[in-house]
């Protein structure tokens, strides 16, 4: 077992566009539901939900989105054959007409199979800024504590433009949330430091991403790595 790893890479280099996926085992899933977000950096920025059957039976899978204009009235069913995948559109697949897709929202996906019947991916793109961005869905039966940590924030600017650091954040819980957060960071100098975020409070269900302006331009400046 875990001897052998797999990635597909989607490449339009014409559009700077790219999309990693790593191949992952089914089996590991603890429930049968699947959590995303999204954030968008223009209003012309395409949004497409990928879920996939993993299994040899039908599978009937209930999605619900957050943060379409006007919102979702009802969830939509969908059946999916056995080991069929379908490029869903949210503003125009999952609703009964046009909607208009904000900056920041989220998908929530519950089937009736056994873990791991099923799996998703959300891909945002805009070919006209070269901007891509590949969402994996989250298993909330897999979470084990009430902290997330992550590496490779990149800070401070990219040929001579200046890096906007944004945290998109979605409460899939039945009651208030607050979100605290840090960032530490090592510069070339070896110098290190940490930043506190401020709080921010998110009602049952609700997404919000906000700009980390706490991050200075001083502080920015010579970033070598942060987390």
């Amino acid at each position: 077992d875990m001897l052998l790893g797999a990635q597909i890479k989607i490449v339009d280099s014409a559009s700077s566009v790219i999309f990693d996926e790593q191949l992952g085992e089914p089996t590991i899933m603890f429930s049968s539901r699947l959590e995303g977000l999204w954030w968008l950096p223009t209003h012309d920025s395409q949004v497409r939900i990928a879920v996939s059957n993993t299994t040899e039976s039908i599978q009937v899978a209930s999605i619900v989105v957050e943060g379409l204009e006007p919102k979702q009235q009802r969830p939509k069913e969908m059946v999916f054959q056995p080991h069929q995948t379908v490029l869903i559109d949210p503003a125009g697949d999952l609703t009964d007409g046009p909607v208009v897709i904000q900056e920041s929202g989220g998908i929530s996906i519950s089937h009736s199979g056994t873990p791991g019947s099923l799996i998703a991916r959300a891909m945002i793109q805009n070919p006209l800024t070269g901007f891509s961005s590949a969402v994996p869905f989250a298993d909330p039966g897999k979470a084990k504590s009430s902290k997330l940590h992550g590496a490779g924030l990149r800070l401070g600017e990219i040929a001579g433009e200046e890096l906007t650091p944004v945290v998109v954040a979605r409460n899939i819980s039945d009651r208030m949330a607050v979100v605290h957060g840090r960032i530490r960071y090592t510069k070339r100098n070896r110098g290190a430091g940490v930043t506190q975020l401020r709080g921010v409070t998110l009602r049952p269900g609700e997404v919000k991403a906000w700009d980390i302006n706490e991050i200075s331009r001083s502080q920015g400046a010579g970033v070598e790595s942060a987390g």
